[in-house]
């Protein structure tokens, strides 16, 4: 697979997330640097944007010479780099998971409203899924001051974009992490009881890279998001116990 995402100094989220998932799914994951960020588990300090030419160029060098079969496009913070990089993937016939990142857990925002918006319209036509959070998907579907539903704001956001859409719901502060697919064959959710740990960085990356490999290996979408839970739910059962407040989930 491909991860085109930003790097994670801490190693909790990003590029060193997915890759980490990746090899615990026993896929190889090359990768594609957006950004590099300074950050721990307390602040984003300081994010730079790769320019352009440099990430089409480690896009190009990986389809010159590996068999992709899934892309994730996770963090962006460049809204110059849309259309270049809908360019140079338009054409791969293989699942594309974009997980669109509007701010870090500690309230960093990597793009203004507008942009972020924009962005994520703009590479729908590209996408074979879109992984939002539900501030994400307020944001994309302009309902954040609207008194709609979870799956109000699924619907709106589906008609606008017309790809299918997994609401990743570990951040609504339920006893329940409730994961809601939206396609062409109607609303699904997909539930299972929240784990009570610190250790939860990294886990909305680790989730759509591990979508994207149970997609590449063949799945359907449905058995993927179910894989895929899996998958986080018993990486964070076990996650390492580095000492801080928000650890990583790998």
């Amino acid at each position: 697979m491909l991860s085109i995402a930003g790097s994670d100094n801490s190693s909790g989220a990003g590029i060193q997330a997915d890759i980490k998932t990746a090899k615990s799914l026993n896929a190889y994951c090359t990768t594609t640097l957006t950004c590099i960020t300074s950050q721990n588990s307390k602040k984003v300090s300081k994010v730079f944007s790769i320019p352009t030419h440099i990430v089409l160029s480690q896009i190009e060098t990986i389809k010159e010479e590996y068999n992709i079969d899934g892309i994730k496009i996770g963090l962006l913070t460049n809204y110059k780099l849309v259309n270049p990089l809908k360019k140079i993937l338009e054409f791969m016939n293989v699942p594309i998971v974009i997980d669109p990142i509007y701010k870090s857990t500690s309230g960093k925002k990597f793009m203004n409203k507008k942009n972020f918006v924009d962005t994520y319209f703009s590479l729908s036509k590209i996408a074979s899924y879109l992984t939002p959070n539900l501030n994400e998907a307020k944001l994309l579907s302009n309902s954040q001051k609207k008194n709609f539903s979870k799956k109000q704001i699924l619907s709106v956001l589906f008609n606008k974009l017309k790809i299918p859409i997994i609401l990743t719901g570990g951040d609504d502060n339920e006893h329940y992490s409730n994961d809601t697919l939206i396609s062409k064959k109607g609303i699904k959710e997909f539930k299972l009881e929240k784990i009570k740990s610190n250790n939860t960085h990294g886990s909305g990356c680790s989730f759509s890279t591990a979508l994207t490999i149970f997609l590449a290996n063949g799945e359907t979408v449905e058995n993927s998001i179910k894989l895929a839970k899996s998958f986080i739910r018993k990486t964070i059962l076990s996650s390492p116990n580095v000492g801080i407040d928000y650890g990583p989930i790998c």
